[in-house]
């Protein structure tokens, strides 16, 4: 009997409906729960805390007018004035702004507003009083006073204005007076209009009135985001296109800042200490510093195409990216986990049964010999991992494409070719990671084999390999994030490999991980097949001498 069919056999033999179904349960709650988990983790929760009510404004106004009722009047009238204004924009803006968590621009430049106002009126007061002896005597009489007393914020900010700029000169307070003017005029017909590009604008205008007034150089990432996003008149900081400029900017950052550390810097405790000695510190830093240069490529590419992209962004102040289907669909190369659970559970007898029920003796009568016997239950196994994780992913397919949409899944994967961006076909990308990625699961269903065909106890065979399969789960926080060094040892071992996208994709716990250990990206493939091939050639020598006595 040729390999084949005994392959065809072993797959016959353990086929059900009922196994199916519980397959096809476990799978759809495992993808669902990776998508969950995936949007709770990666997307951005806002926390409305700037702002206070609207009805909480209106007090702090009344409670100012008590407390300086006996005030002079041109004290009175900057504060007044900057509580009129501000309260005209608390009304104009819709009153659930605070609860609504799309709308944070609005209240961030709602905020700025409140902040601007009373030094905008600070300064009025002082072009309109300037130099004046009346009012020098206030701010010298009641300095300790307003800064201690527990008055609003806006009063402090009035009143702290009054003495930062009282010595400045006419043409400094026209100046400043006529630059702030126009920038809150820009922030309230932003709120007015909804018109998100015109508080970029803003941002951009205070970038420029700073480089001049303290003559600082902007950088070149920051100039391209605020042209970008000007030049294009976005509406929606949450558009994709408005998170690739600012993604952009924030990798040019931490690209520029990363810089690798010296022995003395590291002495000094200027660099991180989690690691063993400087040499990883260093290799750490390094390896960072290129992944962040592809992905700065990556998300340029993006920016300039007017694409999304999936890629996972690393560094220590990424913004937080987008989620698209594809983000969603990449979790389906997690499944090499449940896989192994779902096979130490259907396989772990697939050789010991044979011997409980007696089954070994009818094949042995065939002129078949045992290794045939063997390696068909093994290719059946790998055969098996695979075609259980192309039924998960089809099924991670339909949860993503109802929840997230499937327009995403037909358009280009963009990757990394010989420091160039390219755009390939993202279902062809997808199946070429499950490959890669099911090459250590593969090896441990070898373990699983070669535990079963040796200690023909399938119990056993299922206990081991739920335990290591958990166990590999683990390793790499165990190592990187709570520092237990003791276990780098398992870096030179096939067992951290078996969720193997958590490698391919440059996880940042696995970084870390690898620099402790100082092993390579591949190693978990190479090491995997070693023990692979080593424990099927001592399981065939074994079995082969074996005495079959049941």
């Amino acid at each position: 009997m040729k390999i084949v069919q005994l392959v065809q056999c072993e797959f016959i033999k353990n086929f059900s409906l009922k196994r199916l179904i519980i397959t096809v349960l476990v799978l759809t709650l495992c993808c669902f729960g990776l998508i969950k988990f995936e949007e709770f983790y990666k997307g951005s929760y806002y926390d409305s805390s700037l702002l206070v009510s609207e009805k909480e404004f209106e007090k702090q106004y009344e409670k100012v007018k008590k407390e300086y009722a006996d005030v002079d009047n041109v004290i009175k009238k900057g504060i007044f004035s900057s509580y009129e204004e501000i309260l005209s924009n608390y009304q104009y803006i819709n009153r659930d702004l605070l609860e609504n968590e799309k709308n944070d621009w609005q209240e961030t430049a709602l905020y700025t507003i409140k902040n601007y106002v009373p030094k905008r009126e600070a300064l009025f007061t002082l072009k309109e009083n300037y130099q004046s002896s009346t009012l020098k005597e206030y701010l010298e009489t009641h300095e300790k006073y307003d800064k201690s007393y527990d008055s609003s914020v806006l009063t402090q900010v009035y009143i702290s204005n009054l003495n930062r700029f009282f010595d400045s000169s006419l043409e400094e307070l026209e100046k400043e007076f006529t630059f702030l003017n126009s920038q809150i005029s820009l922030l309230e017909e932003a709120l007015q209009k909804d018109l998100y590009y015109l508080v970029i604008q803003f941002s951009y205008n205070q970038a420029l009135f700073n480089a001049e007034k303290y003559d600082v150089e902007i950088s070149k990432s920051e100039i391209e985001f605020y042209q970008y996003v000007i030049q294009n008149k976005f509406l929606d900081p949450d558009d994709y296109r408005v998170i690739n400029a600012s993604e952009y900017q924030s990798l040019w950052y931490s690209e520029e800042e990363r810089s690798i550390p010296t022995l003395k810097e590291y002495k000094q405790g200027l660099v991180n200490l989690t690691f063993n000695g400087y040499e990883a510190s260093k290799r750490y830093n390094l390896i960072m510093r290129e992944e962040e240069t592809k992905q700065k490529l990556i998300v340029k590419y993006a920016m300039n195409h007017e694409i999304k992209h999936d890629a996972y962004l690393k560094g220590d102040d990424i913004t937080p990216t987008y989620l698209t289907s594809k983000n969603f669909m990449n979790l389906g190369l997690h499944l090499g986990l449940v896989i192994m659970f779902l096979s130490a559970i259907y396989h772990a007898g697939i050789v010991a049964k044979e011997h409980d029920k007696g089954t070994i003796k009818l094949l042995l009568t065939k002129p078949i010999k045992r290794e045939k016997i063997l390696l068909s239950k093994m290719i059946y196994l790998i055969l098996d991992t695979y075609l259980l994780w192309l039924l998960g992913s089809f099924i991670m397919f339909l949860i993503v494409g109802f929840y997230s949409g499937f327009g995403d899944l037909f358009t280009a994967k963009l990757i990394i070719s010989h420091k160039e961006v390219i755009e390939v076909n993202y279902w062809l990308w997808y199946l070429k990671e499950l490959l890669i990625c099911g090459i250590p699961i593969c090896c441990f269903q070898v373990v699983l084999f070669s535990l079963s065909a040796l200690t023909l106890n399938t119990s056993f065979t299922a206990s081991i390999i739920s335990i290591l399969t958990v166990f590999s789960f683990m390793i790499w926080a165990l190592i990187s994030q709570f520092g237990l060094t003791f276990l780098d040892f398992l870096s030179y071992t096939p067992i951290p490999y078996l969720d193997y996208w958590f490698v391919r994709y440059n996880s940042r716990i696995y970084l870390e991980a690898v620099v402790r250990s100082n092993v390579f990206t591949g190693y978990g493939l190479v090491i995997g097949i070693v023990v692979a091939v080593l424990l099927m050639t001592i399981t065939l020598f074994v079995y082969k001498k074996r005495d079959i006595k049941n």
